[in-house]
Parts: C-alpha cells; structure tokens; sequence
C-alpha cells in the first residue's frame, strides 16, 4: 500500500487596506497606490498587480515589491489591486481617484465692485466647488500703491457661504 499527503488551499491571498495618497486629484498628478499588507496564509502567493478600468496592467509584480507603486492619472479611474496565489485563488481590492480640473467659481456679493471703504466692512462671497477640500478663503485688499493685507476666513458650516470682516484705514477695490 502507498500513501499521498494532499494539502488543499481554497484561500485567496489577503489584501489588507489597498489604499491612494489622494483621491481626488488634477489631470497629470502623480499618486501612490499602496496596500498595508499582502499574503497568503498558506504561503503560495504567487503575484499581484494593479489594473485601471481600461484593464492596463499600470503595475506589476516588481513594481510591487514593497506593496506600493506610482501612477500618473489622466481621468477618472478605478484601480484594482489583484492577489494570486500558485494554486489560482485570487483576491481583489479597488478604489476610485476622481479627476478634477474645474477651478472653483467665486461671486463677490459684498462689497460691490469698485466700491471704496475706510475702517471697517464686511465681505461676502458665494464660491461654487464640486471638491472643495479647505475650510478657509484668502483675500488681499489691493490699493494704486499696490500695498496688500492678506488675510482669510472660515466657510460657514463647511458650505459655499463665506463672509469676513475687513478693519482697514486703506482704500479697496474689488475684481469678480
């Protein structure tokens, strides 16, 4: 009589926290894509790789060699991470980088155009965004001799509403 011992694997690799430096990003930028961890635990990991949505393999195995890698975005895409072990099992992870080139629409309301003030007023300003990703706006009080304040404020509730008050002995004058 003869014996084999089979070992049976029916687990996928695991991948843990497949992840990007950022999410949103402009056309061209460069972003880094990386997982935490990647194993088998029956130790058959065999290779993985990045695909986008278009199924271009944009990283390989070496390319991986340390879970992560680099890639230039163009567009909206959806990234996948696969893990494969030698006996075929295989486990994925995706995530999504928006790509966005608008800049963002800013509408004075207050003060009006070309007004002039001294002391104190207030500034009000609506500013349209699909990603806006900051709490704080920036404006610079402009005069003929081209003497600047610079100064910023907070968007109210994490909306598109933004108000400041100003307290300047300088005149101002205001562009849309």
């Amino acid at each position: 009589s003869e014996s084999v011992q089979v070992e049976i694997d029916s687990n996928a690799p695991d991948i843990t926290n497949f992840k990007s430096d950022d999410y949103i990003v402009q056309s061209g930028d460069s972003i880094t894509l990386s997982a935490d961890n990647i194993n088998d635990s029956e130790g058959h990991l065999d290779i993985k790789w990045i695909e986008n949505n278009r199924s271009d393999r944009v990283c390989t195995d070496s390319d991986l060699s340390d879970n992560s890698c680099s890639v230039t975005v163009s567009q909206d895409t959806t990234y996948t991470l696969y893990a494969n072990d030698t006996l075929g099992n295989t486990e994925s992870s995706s995530l999504i980088i928006d790509v966005d080139d608008a800049e963002p629409s800013i509408e004075i309301n207050q003060p009006s155009n070309s007004s002039l003030w001294s002391d104190t007023f207030d500034i009000e300003a609506e500013i349209t965004e699909e990603n806006l990703n900051t709490s704080e706006v920036s404006y610079k009080l402009e005069d003929d001799s081209a003497s600047a304040n610079v100064s910023s404020g907070d968007l109210s509730d994490g909306g598109s509403y933004w108000s400041s008050s100003v307290d300047t002995t300088d005149a101002g004058t205001f562009d849309d």
